[in-house]
């Protein structure tokens, strides 16, 4: 397997991730994707002395290959065909994966979906959660007031695009707010969690590794057999005074690790991906 990691990611766990890669001896390269143009280059790339990493389409990487960085960086093993390449698909929008694990296991199970020019002026509550219906991170989910909701609208209808992924089209899901006790992003290979990170307790953001004793693990693993959108993906999780129940599911090449096992994350790619698996 053949790692390629945008070279512009500088959190916690993408550091460990380069430092376990590179202690295991998995070959990686880094590059630099050009927004909007599917084009890769060399992370130290620019106008005057250097060349494109890749010319006229033709790769220079091994034939399976795993990328972890952006949306875009996703796109670009879509389109030249990566193994297994990016495991983003149709089924992560809020209203495919809500029907997969049933509307009761949400945090957010009172929702209202709704195009960012529709009006909210009768929406009962001041503050709201929202998110995108689409992973697409066109921008991260939320909570706002009506009041700063409606400047955010205005702003957007003002300057519409309709090419834009954040435009006057745009599907959101909104619902009340909720208590949360603590959040955390689970790992999903075949069916099973490999490994997770607590990145929330309370309001306060604090990451620690799940640890394998840890009840969140036997809830999530009960809850994917449930459903699973892809071979692989993340699902965010909270700690409610009703339980646990989810938050979100994510593309798996395209997330935060934060603070899980950054060794068994990548082992578990090495395994569910290899040739014998595909």
């Amino acid at each position: 397997m053949h790692w390629v990691l945008e070279s512009n990611l500088h959190d916690f766990g993408y550091l460990c991730l380069i430092a376990t890669l590179k202690r295991l001896k998995i070959p990686y390269t880094l590059v630099k994707v050009v927004p909007y143009q599917n084009i890769l280059l060399n992370p130290d790339f620019n106008t005057f002395d250097k060349e494109p990493l890749i010319e006229d389409g033709i790769d220079i990487f091994e034939d399976f290959i795993f990328p972890f960085g952006t949306m875009g960086l996703s796109r670009i093993a879509v389109e030249r065909n990566w193994t297994p390449g990016s495991l983003f698909n149709n089924e992560f929008t809020f209203e495919r994966w809500s029907q997969g694990f049933g509307v009761n296991n949400l945090l957010n199970n009172h929702y209202t979906i709704l195009k960012l020019s529709d009006s909210i002026e009768s929406y009962p509550h001041k503050h709201f959660f929202i998110r995108p219906c689409e992973d697409n991170k066109a921008f991260s989910g939320m909570v706002i007031s009506k009041y700063d909701f409606i400047l955010w609208q205005k702003n957007i209808m003002a300057n519409h695009n309709p090419l834009a992924k954040l435009n006057a089209d745009t599907q959101v899901v909104i619902a009340p707010c909720k208590t949360i006790i603590q959040e955390a992003r689970m790992f999903v290979f075949d069916g099973k969690v490999s490994t997770g990170s607590y990145y929330k307790f309370g309001k306060k953001i604090k990451y620690r590794e799940v640890l394998d004793q840890d009840p969140i693990i036997a809830y999530a693993n009960k809850i994917v057999s449930k459903y699973q959108p892809a071979k692989a993906f993340v699902i965010d999780i909270a700690l409610t005074h009703e339980g646990y129940k989810i938050i979100e599911i994510n593309n798996i090449n395209s997330v935060g690790l934060y603070h899980a096992n950054v060794e068994k994350f990548i082992n578990s790619v090495q395994t569910c991906f290899s040739e014998h698996n595909n």
